[in-house]
């Protein structure tokens, strides 16, 4: 009977698999927190403009939007507006949690991103520029393109109330 040598063995060629294999689902999973369709309207240096877009969460766990900035604005807020009879009520929120598998749609006349005090004008076609920054997903880069929007509520009466306030 015949013996036959083992083949050599690679322990570095192993071990480079095995990494390969564990790293595979982060490399091929898709992005955590997506956003979308983010727009705001044109408006004149000094002012404050809403920005609108959709973030979906397609993570399992929740993910908190926690702070907005934008270097074409002096502050950057997550708001909500909510109408009670004839008046529109605008209040800053200090976060905003989404869920696993949902989708926060910021629309005219719900929730927005306020830009405040912009430091110049900004017009149809400008891009602006807005960070958004997560508790788990960390900061995420978003461009704005500013245009018109004819389909936007008429405002009625306005008031703004602090998220730390309640409701009147």
């Amino acid at each position: 009977m015949a013996l036959t040598p083992n083949p050599p063995r690679r322990p570095a060629l192993g071990l480079a698999f095995a990494l390969a294999w564990l790293a595979a689902p982060a490399l091929a999973a898709p992005d955590v927190v997506v956003i979308t369709g983010a727009w705001m309207r044109p408006a004149p240096a000094r002012a404050n403009v809403a920005g609108y877009l959709a973030i979906t969460n397609h993570g399992r766990l929740p993910d908190t939007l926690i702070a907005v900035a934008s270097p074409a604005a002096a502050k950057a807020s997550i708001h909500e507006s909510r109408r009670i009879g004839p008046m529109v009520i605008m209040r800053r929120l200090q976060v905003l949690a989404i869920a696993p598998g949902a989708t926060a749609t910021f629309a005219p006349g719900g929730l927005h991103l306020m830009l405040e005090n912009l430091r110049k004008p900004v017009k149809i076609g400008d891009r602006v520029p807005v960070v958004l920054t997560f508790d788990r997903t960390g900061s995420m880069r978003v461009v704005f393109e500013v245009r018109s929007d004819a389909t936007a509520p008429a405002a009625g009466g306005m008031r703004m109330q602090d998220a730390d306030s309640p409701p009147r």
